[in-house]
């Protein structure tokens, strides 16, 4: 698999305008946090070594890479208001993105619409 390019910054949030309003926002803040804290490359590598434990998920996950994330974006203002649904689903999110890149995420969500 090559190596996925990310941009220099943090899409703003007119970036994600094609997500639905109702998960826009988290998506955002998660990948502004993974972006300022320079996960995305390490983040990629344990998805692409070790993936995620099918019987936990990212939610009861004991890996500390992933936990360091979750509690970045938990520390967040918008992501103190997860509930463990929508963290587990911005974690996933954000291992698409991860694994294939934003251009890759936006083609996926304005292909299904």
């Amino acid at each position: 698999m090559s190596d996925t390019i990310f941009p220099p910054s943090p899409p703003t949030a007119q970036e994600f305008e094609y997500l639905p309003n109702s998960s826009r926002i988290y998506v955002k803040d998660a990948y502004d946090v993974i972006t300022r804290k320079e996960l995305w490359r390490p983040f990629r590598e344990a998805l692409l070594s070790r993936g995620v434990e099918p019987n936990t998920g990212f939610m009861f996950t004991d890996d500390p890479l992933y936990k360091k994330i979750q509690h970045s974006i938990a520390s967040t203002e918008i992501g103190g208001g997860h509930t463990g649904f929508t963290m587990g689903y911005v974690m996933r999110e954000m291992e698409f993105i991860a694994l294939h890149g934003e251009p890759a995420y936006k083609e996926m969500y304005t292909r299904s619409r």
